[in-house]
């Protein structure tokens, strides 16, 4: 699997991942681990073989918005808006304080097999 996360720890972070299901179908779905509970916040959504899958995180106030397209044009949102205040200092249980959330890229193969996940670019924009 390999997509787009914002991150403030291992037990609190949520991901848009694209991934293979069980049948090997090209999937997209949003993830994450608040409080080390690890939540399916959206069911996987079959997106056939594409070579791209383009996604965003938006932020506002204190919502996290994902989103894909299969072209890089036409946006689908995904999931419902999820709380950012899990990822902060004190919106979260973990012991060991953060200095702040992050967001960037992720690939984790649990297959095994060193699969490779290719990216092609990361654009980081503050919107007013």
């Amino acid at each position: 699997m390999a997509g787009l996360v914002a991150y403030y720890s291992r037990g609190g972070h949520y991901f848009l991942k694209t991934s293979a299901n069980d049948a090997g179908e090209q999937i997209i779905q949003v993830v994450g681990d608040i409080d080390d509970k690890y939540q399916e916040y959206t069911d996987e959504i079959i997106i056939g073989r594409s070579k791209r899958v383009y996604m965003r995180l938006e932020q506002r106030t204190q919502w996290y918005q994902f989103s894909y397209s299969l072209d890089g044009k036409v946006w689908q949102t995904i999931g419902e808006p999820l709380n950012a205040t899990h990822l902060s200092d004190e919106g979260s249980n973990d012991v060991f304080r953060f200095t702040g959330s992050f967001v960037g890229l992720f690939a984790c193969d649990l297959t095994g097999k060193q699969i490779a996940a290719d990216f092609d670019y990361f654009d980081y924009q503050t919107l007013s």
